[in-house]
């Protein structure tokens, strides 16, 4: 595991800008998928969504990656930058 992650194939896989801007929204996607899950069961029976519907899947992940993003760039970044000082690269 550990040579595997020094690799180069591996270090050029993580600084790509998908997997790189992931790992900066990862701590707001972990704070927000429960509300956004919350706001899906709550709207659930009224739109009459299927939890087991591939399409509700991704809507789920969708509007939980765009809320991360905003909570990232609105709140989580700002008070980092407030903190230390330093931008994120």
């Amino acid at each position: 595991m550990a040579s595997a992650l020094r690799g180069t194939f591996t270090s050029r896989l993580l600084a790509a800008p998908v997997p790189r801007w992931l790992g900066y929204v990862s701590f707001s996607l972990y704070l927000i998928h429960f509300p956004v899950q919350c706001l899906f069961h709550a709207v659930q029976p009224q739109a009459g969504l299927s939890y087991q519907s591939p399409l509700v899947f991704a809507a789920f992940m969708i509007s939980s990656l765009a809320a991360a993003s905003l909570v990232a760039r609105g709140f989580e970044w700002p008070v980092y930058r407030l903190l230390t000082g330093r931008q994120l690269k």
